[in-house]
């Protein structure tokens, strides 16, 4: 447990991840795999935890029937040091399983993003844990406690996790501002994005927070302008409340019947943008001969990437190592064609 915990937090160092993943260790570890591995440690760390749990059962029995005085394995499990912080970390880690479900966090996204914070719960306890002595060395003859040793295993991730978060806020407060906003069809908003020292490869994601709407969620968007463009665009899919929301504020409408005589904005909203972050769709470039394929909205990150073609291919002055692109795109209707 002391080792997946420690590990966890790693998979969600998205500026780390990115950094190795342009390094030679990407041929040899799948970093674009990162959140598959977190989802595998999380319940690795769920299975082990329930084992620990149940050993500290056990083990409540066995102290209370030794125990000479009053002592109760309800008294142990609820009143002590180990009991009740074993419980919180067993509730806190409970609310953030269930709700990290893919059929709750789609349809209740802002449930999952609240809820998953409690990883700030989970490790706080666990750094206190072990800090009480229950289980002594030599019992009855030189009992002795090593005391708690979690946070050795811990340190490294945390730090570099600390780091990742102030850098996010940091990147993610300088100034930017809204060019343009298209409507497309099949609900679908194209914003495009103004913001200084930026630059990113075709096919890599940002994430976008609006403040107006929710001050702490942010929300993943794949790239759909080139390098090579003066702007960062994304194309948004309407389907959630944070994206309603978000469409509704940028003064688009959606052929509902209570949005008629709705006014339009006198000002476009404040956004925030996190990124540029690796992706797999970046690598396209590395390779003579490329297929791309995508689903609905799914083919973002090749919008981004054919533009970036078509620039480098009418750029004298670029030499470029592709020379052949295969691109399929899975559509429900024609109109979704239009976006590109």
């Amino acid at each position: 447990m002391n080792l997946n915990c420690a590990l966890i937090l790693f998979t969600v160092c998205r500026n780390i991840i990115s950094l190795f993943r342009t390094s030679l260790l990407n041929k040899i570890v799948p970093f674009d795999e990162n959140i598959s591995f977190h989802i595998a440690i999380a319940w690795s760390i769920t299975f082990w935890g329930t084992v620990h749990s149940i050993g500290h059962m056990y083990n409540f029995l066995y102290v209370a029937n030794a125990s000479n005085d009053q002592t109760t394995a309800e008294k142990l499990n609820l009143a002590s040091g180990p009991g009740l912080t074993g419980q919180f970390i067993v509730v806190s880690l409970f609310l953030m399983i269930t709700s990290a479900m893919a059929s709750v966090r789609r349809k209740f996204f802002e449930l999952f993003w609240y809820t998953h914070h409690l990883f700030i719960v989970f490790f706080g306890l666990l750094l206190v844990h072990g800090a009480f002595c229950f289980i002594k060395a030599n019992p009855g003859v030189n009992p002795t406690c090593s005391g708690p040793s979690f946070w050795k295993w811990w340190l490294a991730s945390a730090l570099a996790y600390l780091i990742e978060r102030i850098l996010r806020e940091v990147r993610g407060r300088r100034k930017t501002n809204i060019s343009k906003v298209v409507q497309h069809p099949s609900k679908v908003v194209e914003v495009q994005i103004k913001k200084s020292s930026f630059a990113a490869k075709s096919g890599q994601y940002i994430f976008i927070c609006c403040p107006e709407i929710a001050v702490y969620e942010w929300h993943p968007f794949t790239l759909t302008s080139s390098p090579e463009e003066d702007f960062l665009s994304i194309h948004i899919r309407v389907v959630g409340d944070w994206t309603n929301a978000f469409a509704k504020r940028l003064g688009c409408r959606f052929g509902d019947p209570d949005e008629e005589f709705m006014t339009p904005p006198e000002s476009l909203p404040f956004v925030m943008v996190d990124g540029p972050y690796g992706s797999a769709s970046e690598d396209v470039f590395d390779y003579a001969t490329s297929v791309l394929i995508g689903a609905g909205i799914g083919v973002t990150p090749f919008a981004s990437v054919l533009k970036s073609v078509w620039y480098r291919v009418n750029s004298p002055t670029n030499v470029m190592k592709l020379r052949k692109v295969y691109f399929f795109w899975i559509c429900r209707d024609t109109d979704v064609c239009m976006l590109l």
